[in-house]
């Protein structure tokens, strides 16, 4: 750590995303339900911070790196 060229900065800083979701029950009764479902996840699609030296320009394991997604689909009990 005390060498002029060693990197000794072991933060990471914060990064807020904002996710959206919601459900709808289509159908219901006492042994089946069919429900509906929507996700957004990174709503805003906000980039991840920049970092020098990781290679990809941001660290993959701490970010979001994707950016928004989409996800819907049927839920059924039965």
């Amino acid at each position: 750590p005390s060498l002029s060229n060693s990197v000794n900065v072991n933060k990471v800083g914060d990064q807020w995303y904002f996710n959206l979701s919601g459900t709808y029950n289509i159908f219901q009764d006492e042994r089946t339900r069919l429900q509906g479902f929507v996700v957004i996840n990174n709503l805003f699609d906000k980039n991840p911070p920049w970092e020098i030296g990781t290679g990809a320009g941001t660290n993959g394991q701490f970010y979001d790196t994707i950016g928004r997604t989409y996800q819907a689909g049927l839920r059924f009990k039965f």
